[in-house]
């Protein structure tokens, strides 16, 4: 499904070469899958899921609640890799495909009955991510709780430094090079992944780095946080959240 939307993970230590000849074994494979797809201005059919909170949830939105989507599109110097500058981006068409469930209207009928006792709840994983900048010759650093990670604690934190984007399907040997994250279980009972819910706990956050040499280079620290979170609809498809 990922390639369908153009994703070939890049070699790793080697994420932005855009060298389209093998010298020395010195090549980004993932770049040049990518570089065959699209050359020559060849018009091309990507398809994919949108990444939001709600729509990663297992559970059907009832009927006439109004949602809103709305995408903004990222500078070609963002989404595109190149050695020089002289290329764009065209969209010719985009569609967007929603599935619908036909209800049976004994279902609908108890569904109504339900709103008229008390809100529909559902539990929903909400994500955040936040960049902070890593200057050069730093050896350690304190992210502050009253910057960033205040109120409700996040359950989970996947921490990655760098370059550029990256992404998953990640193997013992390229954990090392370039595609290494570290990710932090906060649940009371260590159960991240689990279907169950646990009581939100609210605090302050703070994250203390300390590297083994100086950094060279700056570079980014991106820190994805999950928490869990509950949206509420009554009869009137009025929509409430706890966040």
């Amino acid at each position: 499904m990922l390639t369908a939307g153009l994703f070939y993970k890049d070699t790793a230590s080697k994420h932005d070469l855009v060298e389209l000849t093998n010298v020395a074994d010195n090549v980004n494979s993932g770049y040049q899958t990518r570089y065959n797809v699209c050359k020559d201005s060849k018009l091309m059919d990507l398809i994919g899921t949108l990444h939001f909170d709600l729509g990663n949830q297992s559970k059907f939105l009832i009927n006439s609640v109004n949602l809103r989507i709305k995408l903004e599109r990222n500078k070609d110097s963002f989404t595109m890799m190149s050695a020089s500058h002289d290329f764009k981006m065209v969209i010719q068409h985009a569609s967007l495909f929603v599935r619908k469930v036909k209800v049976a209207p004994s279902i609908m009928i108890g569904h109504e009955t339900a709103l008229g006792n008390g809100a529909i709840k559902m539990p929903i994983r909400r994500t955040e991510v936040k960049s902070f900048a890593l200057s050069s010759g730093m050896q350690s650093l304190t992210i502050p709780n009253v910057q960033q990670f205040i109120g409700q604690l996040p359950t989970r934190l996947i921490m990655g430094r760098y370059h550029k984007n990256q992404d998953i399907n990640i193997s013992f040997s390229e954990y090392k090079d370039g595609y290494t994250l570290f990710a932090l279980d906060l649940t009371p009972d260590l159960s991240a992944d689990g279907m169950h819910e646990s009581i939100s706990r609210n605090g302050n956050l703070a994250i203390d780095l300390k590297f083994s040499k100086a950094l060279p280079e700056t570079v980014n620290l991106i820190v994805f946080s999950e928490y869990r979170n509950v949206i509420e609809i009554d009869k009137n498809r009025s929509i409430f959240t706890d966040y």
